[in-house]
């Protein structure tokens, strides 16, 4: 009997010890709190979105009482941010919004995501509003966008607001008339619940209140809470730079002349590289909205050059691409909830790019054009007698075209010569080859 005891005994603890440890979180109702952190500043993208969704689905899978969203952002994507707030009003756990740090914001695409915080919150010293909708015209200042698209974006932000039992009418005067609210007015003004100087305030401020998550009354319990952070995945941060309307503009510019080169010159890795930055670029418009005109002058602009690269017109084709490419590029995102700022940055983007390769298509074509006018020099020492290979057919009297020293050039032959067969250079006449089989 006495042999058995300590098994009883044992038996007994492991029986009594989740008993044991409720009473001890009974005691102390916050010992167990935990608040999932996660951080939205910089451009709102769709890399922005994979780390929200991220962070509400692993507060939801392990239990956290609530998610803060850190906000101090300027602006973003109107896709990304109606993906945000839809992820949030599907949240199982209540979200609180919180723009800090002392001297943040959250304009713009931040406002309608602070808005629809089941609890939003402002440091001291921070903003919101500003979320007039522009565009960026083609003389590359942004300007108001069209009535219709405000009334439709001040509708959007006065339903979050009504939604939340915050100010719907002045959530639409930041959208039709730019206004803005400090900490303070902001909350005066009933557009958020509350002002916190730090995050342990904020969690302790709002400890027992009662907020509406999917149509039932959740309590917060945040008092004296401990605080797990997310940190982004490698593929969000990865789609925060490719859903970048500038890096796009790059992509796609560099990619239509990447394989262009490659095609002109195989076995280079240009047409490879070319064709992975068209397929990065294509990827990344289709992370915003982009104007179909855009791209098809863009396109466009990209013939210009290689034609100026191909038939020397003294900088003509070269200008025409460089004004073609700025107006493709201004009028590519057509995003109006950006921050003002970063449109003067994607000026100076597109500025940059175009002329830069305008530069380079002009600079090409007359080295181009100076090496073929040096035609004694080309016959005596590099041409004449030397190998290459046809482009394609030459029939017999007629001309085709002929690749040597990395050059191609129009070529005529008496014989027939099959595309992709090798030639001996016989003569010239003029700019023209005459060639033979090998």
């Amino acid at each position: 009997m006495r042999s058995r005891l300590p098994l009883l005994l044992i038996l007994a603890l492991l029986l009594l010890s989740p008993s044991l440890q409720a009473a001890v979180a009974t005691d102390d109702p916050t010992a167990a709190h935990r608040v999932y952190v996660v951080r939205m500043d910089g451009v709102v993208s769709t890399g922005t979105v994979d780390t929200v969704r991220a962070a509400l689905s692993r507060a939801e899978t392990e239990g956290f009482e609530a998610v803060l969203i850190e906000l101090d952002t300027d602006g973003g994507l109107v896709d990304a941010t109606r993906d945000i707030n839809q992820a949030i009003s599907n949240s199982e756990v209540p979200v609180v919004t919180y723009v800090t740090p002392r001297g943040g914001r959250a304009f713009s695409a931040g406002t309608y995501v602070l808005l629809n915080g089941h609890v939003a919150a402002m440091a001291p010293e921070t903003q919101i509003g500003a979320a007039t909708p522009v565009q960026l015209g083609i003389r590359g200042e942004p300007d108001p966008a069209e009535r219709k698209v405000m009334k439709a974006m001040a509708v959007y932000l006065g339903d979050i607001a009504a939604a939340r039992g915050r100010n719907s009418t002045r959530a639409e005067q930041y959208v039709l008339d730019g206004e803005t609210d400090s900490a303070p007015s902001a909350l005066d003004r009933g557009m958020i619940d509350l002002v916190a100087a730090s995050e342990p305030e904020l969690l302790d401020e709002i400890e027992g209140r009662t907020v509406e998550v999917k149509g039932r009354e959740v309590v917060v319990e945040t008092g004296g809470a401990t605080v797990t952070r997310h940190e982004p995945s490698l593929s969000g941060r990865f789609k925060s730079v490719i859903s970048d309307p500038q890096v796009v503009f790059i992509l796609f510019t560099v990619g239509l002349l990447g394989l262009w080169f490659g095609l002109q010159n195989p076995g280079l890795g240009a047409e490879v590289v070319g064709a992975v930055a068209l397929v990065l670029a294509l990827y990344g418009m289709g992370t915003f909205s982009s104007s179909v005109v855009a791209v098809l002058l863009i396109g466009l602009a990209g013939v210009f050059f290689v034609s100026e690269l191909l038939t020397p017109a003294f900088g003509v084709l070269a200008a025409a691409g460089i004004i073609t490419l700025i107006i493709g590029g201004l009028l590519l995102p057509s995003e109006p909830l950006m921050p003002r700022s970063w449109y003067g940055q994607f000026l100076y983007t597109v500025l940059g790019v175009s002329v830069g390769i305008g530069g380079f298509a002009v600079v090409a074509a007359y080295k181009i054009l100076g090496a073929r006018k040096r035609t004694p020099f080309l016959k005596e020492k590099l041409l004449v007698g030397g190998r290459g290979v046809a482009v394609e057919g030459i029939p017999a009297g007629g001309t085709g075209r002929v690749r040597a020293r990395g050059t191609v050039w129009s070529a005529t032959s008496n014989e027939d010569v099959a595309e992709g067969a090798e030639v001996v250079i016989s003569d010239m006449e003029g700019l023209t080859l005459v060639v033979e089989s090998a």
